[in-house]
């Protein structure tokens, strides 16, 4: 890493701490990142009632170094999981397409994980530029990834994907994963009846 490369990427992580300890929605959205399972689901609520003016800083924590004070105890790799998992699906629920670009950059993440997370919320999003970062992602390497990718176009219930929906069916060996195919091209064939 560049001396200048290594300079704008501690300004990300210091602006994303600043935001995180600096102000009350950044600390809604902390909360939210260090929650526990069992709390999971109420802070998440809590980052998305905060509307869209928290996308931004969500953006960012994609898009930039993971602060460490965030969890400082947790390795970087399974901190930057954790906390980019967790955006992605702040990101999706807020269902603002300003967020689609990022989103489907991160479906081609290297990461399994990241690759599902981003695929769930691009169906949320319902965008399409959405729609067009999902259907690359029923061929992915991953189970997960294809399942979640036939579950989020499922979701859209729009006409475009059939085709390609109808073939990775075909060549789909996993049972699990096939099924989620398919209740997606019946999901989409019920609508357009």
């Amino acid at each position: 890493m560049s001396a200048a490369s290594h300079t704008k990427s501690e300004q990300g992580t210091n602006t994303s701490e600043q935001f995180l300890n600096g102000t009350q929605q950044g600390r809604v959205v902390l909360a939210y990142l260090r929650c526990s399972d069992l709390d999971c689901v109420e802070a998440l609520k809590r980052v998305v009632e905060l509307g869209r003016d928290i996308v931004p800083p969500l953006l960012n924590l994609l898009k930039r170094s993971v602060p460490q004070m965030i969890a400082p105890d947790l390795p970087r790799d399974k901190l930057t999981l954790i906390v980019q998992t967790r955006a992605l699906n702040a990101l999706g629920k807020l269902k603002d397409e300003r967020a689609a670009e990022e989103i489907a950059n991160m479906a081609r993440h290297k990461s399994p994980q990241i690759r599902a997370a981003a695929a769930e919320a691009l169906g949320e999003i319902a965008s399409d530029r959405a729609l067009a970062a999902l259907i690359p992602r029923l061929q992915d390497d991953d189970q997960l990834v294809r399942e979640t990718t036939a579950n989020a176009l499922g979701k859209l219930r729009r006409r475009e994907p059939l085709d390609a929906l109808y073939s990775a069916a075909r060549k789909e060996r996993v049972p699990h994963v096939r099924h989620a195919l398919e209740a997606a091209i019946r999901s989409i064939e019920l609508r357009h009846r």
